[in-house]
Formats: C-alpha cells, structure tokens, sequence
C-alpha cells in the first residue's frame, strides 16, 4: 500500500526530473544555434572580404590598363602597391612593349583577405589622333522621298528628312573611312551636318541615326526618275530589301533639332566601330525623323559653300604594333 504522502512525493521527483531534462535539452539547442550562428556570421565576414579583395583587384587592372596608353607603346611599367579604401592592389604587366599583353592584378584587404587577377591577350592603344573626312570624293549623299518613291536626288544641295503624316523622308551618307587603320579603337565619330532650318519642327523632336544594311548609289539626279538611290530602289533596277531602305531597326544615336542655320552633330561611334573592326560592311548611314517633323533640311556635300558640307569627325587610337599606324 502507498501512502498519500509517498504518492505526492514521486509525483514531485518525476516533475522535477522532467523539467530539468527541458531545460537540459533547450540549453542543448541554444548552444548548438550559437554555434552555428558564429559560424555563418565568421563565413559571410570571410565572402565579403573576398569580394572587397576582388574588387579592388580589378580596380588595380583598370589603373594599370589606363597608365599604359601614357606609355607610347613601349618600356610598359608594372604598378606597385596603391592604397584602395582599407585595402590596397598592385599590377604587372608582360611583355612590356607592343599589344596585346598579359596583365596580372593583386587586391587585397586590411583584414588579409586577397584575389588576384588574370587576364591575358589584353589590347594597349597609342595616344589618340584626329581626323576630319571632308566632302569630295570621299562622300555620298542623298535622299528618298516616300511621296516621290522613283525620283532620285543625288546631285542637289540640301537632303531633307520629315516624318509628317502620309509624308515621309529619309536622308543617305556614306563616307569613305578607308584611311582609319583596321583595328583601330574608336574614341569617337561625329557627322557634323548644317542645319538650315524645318517646315514644322515640334518640341524635343530630332533625328535617328541607323547603320544601312545594303548597298545603294547616290545618283545624278535633281529631284526626277533615273539612276540612283530612291524609296524603292537602292539602284537602278535594284531594289531594297525594304521599301524607304535597309538599315538596322534599332538606332545607333538621337540628335536633337535645335535653332536653324547651326551645325548639328550625329554620334555614329558605335557604327564607326563596326566598320574598322569589319563586323560588318560600311553602306553608310540613314538619317530618319521623329514623328510631326516635315521637310527638316540639311546641306549635303553638293553644296556650293564647302564650309557647308557634311564632314566626319574622328578620334581613334591605333593598337599598339599593329600596322599601318
């Protein structure tokens, strides 16, 4: 038999033995998520040194890229240890003349953390030179008219480009660039065009640039049928690919019509760059307008006044023992 008094005391010593296992087993996952929670927090301080390392590796493979253009194409120097935020990056450079090369970059962090960087068949460009392509033989100009589609304009003095309701016109150039070295960097590439005013020109409307896909013939015309370019035919007989011309949908630039009677200026860098890399085929460049503009003019390279005249701008940089430069 068993007393009361018993009873109540091996209910105590179970409860007691219970509770004490809880806390025994609590403790026990506390101390483990402790733990593991040290150890994440030490493994995403670790990550994070790592990546401050690797950017400061490549920040130390641009300084060193941009201190070589300074170098004339020769006694190329290695760049030494250059403070970085907490940290620091240091550079060097093989062979140390002509192009390309082979560039190893170090970063590292106030913590010791480190990355280094390997990139090899690096190109190094001279010193930038200019250029202007003036009119002449070197240039090709005209415009076809949507609303005229067979006549040609290849010998008149201005082109004129508008998109204002059922009319519509788009402006051709092509310049000969034969006399940039292939290969060559380029830092910039401008079309400087004389505006000489619009019919309507609405508010924030200009000119896209695109690079023309097909071959076309400026023509000898004033404005008649005959050979030459038109809306329908980029020569004689020979049609576009696309009626209005064959060029690439998306545009390379936008110029914004300002005041008449200025100079304008159309950035064609990118496609400047194709050309000289010979990605694709140099047939020019087509001028086309926003919407609401109607008969925006422009002289073109038949104009009498050759100050006048369409001219390209170029700024490029020759590789570094490549010939022709």
């Amino acid at each position: 038999m068993i007393l009361p008094g018993a009873r109540c005391q091996r209910c105590a010593g179970s409860a007691l033995l219970a509770v004490t296992l809880s806390l025994l087993v609590i403790a026990s996952v506390a101390y483990l998520l402790t733990i593991g929670g040290s150890t994440d927090v030490a493994l995403a301080a670790r990550v994070t040194d790592v990546h401050k390392a690797k950017y400061a590796a490549e920040a130390g493979f641009q300084h060193l890229r941009e201190s070589l253009r300074a170098e004339n194409c020769s006694s190329y120097k290695d760049l030494a240890t250059t403070s970085f935020g907490d940290g620091q990056y240091s550079a060097s450079v093989t062979p140390k003349f002509d192009s390309p090369v082979t560039v190893v970059a170090t970063g590292q962090t106030g913590s010791g953390a480190s990355f280094s960087l390997l990139q090899t068949g690096v190109r190094v460009f001279d010193a930038p030179l200019s250029t202007e392509i003036s009119p002449g033989p070197s240039i090709d100009d005209t415009w076809i008219n949507k609303n005229a589609p067979l006549n040609n304009y290849g010998k008149v003095s201005k082109f004129e480009i508008g998109d204002f309701g059922t009319e519509e016109s788009h402006g051709l150039i092509r310049f000969d660039v034969s006399a940039i070295p292939d290969g060559a960097l380029i830092n910039a590439a401008t079309i400087r065009l004389y505006f000489d005013g619009a019919s309507i020109q609405p508010p924030g409307s200009g000119i896209f640039a695109h690079r023309i896909e097909q071959f076309w013939d400026e023509g000898r015309k004033q404005g008649s049928f005959g050979d030459g370019a038109n809306w329908i035919f980029r020569d004689l007989a020979v049609l576009w690919n696309s009626v209005g011309g064959a060029y690439v949908a998306g545009s390379v630039s936008f110029m914004p019509l300002g005041v008449a009677q200025n100079y304008h200026y159309v950035d064609i860098t990118p496609i400047m760059q194709e050309w000289i890399d010979g990605t694709a085929t140099n047939y020019g460049v087509l001028l086309r307008s926003s919407a609401g503009v109607k008969q925006a003019e422009f002289m073109t390279g038949d104009e009498s006044s050759q100050s006048l005249r369409p001219r390209l701008l170029v700024s490029y940089a020759c590789e570094c023992g490549a010939p022709g430069c």
